[in-house]
């Protein structure tokens, strides 16, 4: 199967800060993360909760995060990815991409778990990560805002409107039409289609759902049910581009 990478080209512009401190020192970016994860083990010890880092070692860009379970979220992070079931889909075509095997997980700091959003924020404002929030400062127009809570919330604002509406569901469309995203939602279909069948819904009541739940992700034109049953069946060769 061919992926379709151009997700990735939104963020290769941006440069968190550990990219640009490497630039200026010559200190890489996993000797910063790994100083840093060793200090974070001499503060708390024993402590499950506090702020995270994924690292992508092949073009160093960084992913922060924050849990009250460290370990839990670092192992969900990559069944998420594993399973092409990753909610940020720039991470997941880092994955696909560059493999499990170019992504490093550090401990960066230990922290309460009341704490953790609160410093995770901070970090992200601080260190401007590529691989998580990449939209918000675009839908914000680089709009210096005083915390993470108060961008978020603009951005939510911006999204409930009709451009921001129609933005999503282009951005959608295009990924379940393209490459990975094409054959993931494909196959999405095709398994409610099985379930369906097992409540015995004969097939015009199951295109109907289809159709109802898909609706965002299929090309905007008129099905026609023999059409729809093709194209939710039809088996696509492997290494072969939809």
């Amino acid at each position: 199967m061919i992926i379709d990478y151009s997700w990735l080209k939104g963020i290769t512009t941006r440069q968190n800060k550990f990219r640009r401190i490497a630039d200026t020192t010559g200190k890489s970016v996993t000797e910063q993360l790994l100083e840093m994860q060793n200090k974070s083990l001499l503060s708390v010890r024993g402590s499950k909760s506090g702020i995270y880092i994924f690292h992508s070692k092949v073009n160093d860009f960084i992913y922060i995060g924050s849990a009250t379970n460290l370990e839990k979220r670092r192992l969900e992070h990559i069944c998420g990815l594993v399973k092409n079931e990753h909610l940020n889909i720039d991470f997941q075509m880092l994955y696909h991409k560059h493999g499990l095997s170019n992504l490093t997980f550090y401990i960066v700091e230990y922290c309460p778990s009341n704490y953790c959003l609160k410093r995770e924020s901070e970090l992200i404002l601080e260190c401007d990560p590529e691989i998580n929030i990449a939209g918000v400062r675009e839908l914000t127009l680089g709009s210096n805002y005083k915390s993470m809570n108060e961008m978020q919330e603009v951005r939510e604002a911006w999204l409930h409107t009709k451009e921001g509406f129609e933005w999503q569901r282009k951005k959608v469309f295009d990924w379940a039409n393209k490459g990975v995203g094409k054959t993931t939602i494909r196959q999405d279909m095709k398994n409610m289609w099985d379930r369906l069948s097992i409540q015995n819904m004969d097939s015009s009541e199951k295109v109907i759902a289809i159709l109802y739940n898909y609706k965002a992700y299929l090309p905007t034109k008129l099905w026609e049910k023999e059409e729809l049953i093709e194209y939710i069946t039809k088996v696509t060769p492997k290494n072969k581009g939809d």
